[in-house]
């Protein structure tokens, strides 16, 4: 039995704790892959997220640009409704050194002086293989002597601001404030909504931009296009009273307090006009900073299509479906501009899955007008087919209008 005099040589210059932190690293890495909670994500900063808008449903495997790491995802405590989402923790392997995030150092590291990998997004597949957005927020274990962990939180919401006539949309985290009013207050004079919360960006040139009294509109699709004024849905705008980005270096903590709405200056952007559903975009102050006026930039061609039949939607092993479509300038019907049309199911091309006929190869259509006729099969029921329409308007700016059609079955 050997001597302690001859286990401290066999551990050379380490003690005897250091010694089995190193035990513990080795069956670690080398049961990694047993644990239920390991899984691979996918790192990546603003800078090279092709869509802010997309939060859930990630395909990170289609896109080179973000990095796969294993990770073990961890569950840090309990969701209850009443309160705002729990934070979750990445647990990375002992001998992860994130050299695969090359964008780090210049972006985050040597520009914030942040740790890595805070600031950046990973998308992290749920227990369906769901991908999900998060935004890495902080260090939380990070300074446990035997397994470092890193705090992360579901971004849940695409912000939307304008900086010298520039549309910015960043995805972030929403969060309640503890201590928030009734939501009204009141003086001698003025009655003002006072409701405040909080959200988090990752911090760069631009989120480092946004400073006190900026206002942001954080609502979900509220219809303001309704003309009927007494429909009209008035979207739950804020200015930002406090900002903070030294709480976790590379991120940017911003409390905001409810602001009022201001039909002069606020834009809210329709993809198809008119249809709520396809809101992609809100933006205060989006008249007051741009160098245009709010006439020139509500003034512009648009698509419109007018569908036959009484509902928007095709039928597997159906008939043909005409698909007119109009160019509009406010609501005045312009010449036709001949564009492109494209079709996809789950954002692919759906061109396979149709019989598609112009006026070049039916003399009933005019040029503004086409015919298809679904051909896929009766797995496609419930899913929804995107007919898009492209062009470029008389001021040279490419115009997409998108139609959704249910595909349902007979």
């Amino acid at each position: 039995m050997p001597t302690l005099s001859t286990y401290q040589k066999l551990l050379g210059n380490k003690t005897i704790g250091q010694a089995r932190k190193a035990d513990s690293d080795m069956v670690m890495e080398n049961t990694w892959d047993r644990s239920i909670e390991t899984r691979t994500a996918y790192f990546y900063d603003v800078a090279h997220d092709e869509d802010p808008f997309r939060l859930t449903d990630m395909k990170p495997e289609n896109n080179p640009n973000k990095i796969p790491i294993s990770v073990k995802y961890l569950e840090n405590s309990s969701q209850t409704y009443a309160k705002d989402t729990v934070t979750y923790h990445l647990q990375f392997r002992p001998s992860e050194d994130f050299s695969s995030l090359t964008y780090y150092k210049k972006a985050f590291a040597d520009r914030w002086d942040a740790e890595c990998p805070v600031g950046s997004y990973c998308d992290i597949p749920d227990n369906k293989g769901v991908y999900r957005r998060w935004l890495i927020v902080g260090l939380a274990n990070f300074y446990n002597p035997q397994f470092s962990s890193y705090e992360i939180l579901p971004c849940n919401y695409t912000f939307n601001f304008c900086d010298n006539g520039k549309k910015i949309d960043i995805a972030g985290v929403t969060r309640t404030q503890s201590s928030y009013t009734a939501g009204v207050w009141r003086d001698s004079v003025f009655q003002t909504p006072d409701d405040t919360m909080k959200f988090l960006l990752p911090l760069t040139e631009d989120t480092a931009r946004l400073s006190y009294n900026k206002r942001v509109i954080i609502d979900t699709k509220v219809d303001v296009f309704n003309a009927d004024v007494k429909k009209r849905q008035v979207p739950r705008v804020f200015s930002i009273t406090k900002v903070d980005r030294l709480d976790s270096n590379g991120l940017c903590v911003y409390t905001i307090k409810q602001d009022l709405w201001n039909e002069e200056t606020d834009y809210i952007h329709y993809e198809v006009e008119g249809d709520p559903s396809t809101i992609k975009g809100k933006y205060a102050d989006y008249y007051s900073e741009t160098p245009v006026t709010k006439e020139d930039a509500v003034v512009y061609e648009r698509a419109e299509f007018v569908v036959s039949g009484s509902k928007p939607e095709i039928k597997v092993g159906g008939g043909t479906k005409k698909i007119t479509v109009k160019i509009m300038k406010n609501e005045d019907e312009v010449p036709f501009v001949e564009g492109l049309w494209t079709f996809t199911v789950n954002d692919e091309d759906a061109t396979d899955l149709l019989i598609v006929k112009d006026h070049s190869t039916n003399a009933d259509l005019s040029e503004n007008q086409i015919q298809i006729k679904f051909k896929g099969d009766r797995s496609y029921i419930g899913k929804t087919l995107k007919v898009k329409y492209s062009f470029v308007d008389d001021k040279g700016k490419n115009r997409n209008s998108i139609l959704d059609l249910s595909i349902v079955g007979l």
